[in-house]
């Protein structure tokens, strides 16, 4: 092989890797997207707990972003919610690992049924990552 057929076929590979990174990064939006949508509000702790970090998970838990009751403060934390993690997965780096989480000593519960507004969010927000990453 010369030097301008190496130089195409590495170009072809870098290609690849971009489409790829464009796929994680468009998975990991919308496995958070999901997720948070779906996360039953009262006071918007669990809510703000959803966190995006990139190279390493976050496991500090965090008070909500806007505290409130009966879930009035439901659309201003969300709007931080995803406002924080779209700017998390736009920074990751070729190699690095991108980790959702939500660190409320609750979710699960939340997840298993606890609250009557919703469950099963987190296994919905997995299944649609899912669907984003196959295509």
């Amino acid at each position: 092989m010369n030097l301008a057929g190496l130089q195409k076929r590495l170009q072809k590979k870098v290609e690849k890797v971009a489409r790829i990174d464009k796929r994680i990064k468009a998975t990991a939006k919308e496995v958070l997207k999901v997720a948070a949508i779906g996360t039953p509000v009262d006071t918007s702790k669990a809510l703000s707990n959803w966190k995006v970090s990139v190279g390493a998970p976050d496991n500090i838990e965090r008070d909500a972003f806007v505290p409130g009751e009966d879930g009035r403060t439901a659309g201003a934390s969300l709007s931080f919610v995803l406002s924080l993690g779209f700017a998390a997965i736009k920074s990751q780096k070729e190699g690095q690992a991108i980790f959702i989480q939500n660190n409320a000593d609750y979710i699960i519960d939340l997840e298993g049924g606890k609250s009557t507004q919703n469950k099963n969010f987190i296994d919905a927000a997995i299944k649609r990552g899912l669907e984003v990453a196959g295509k």
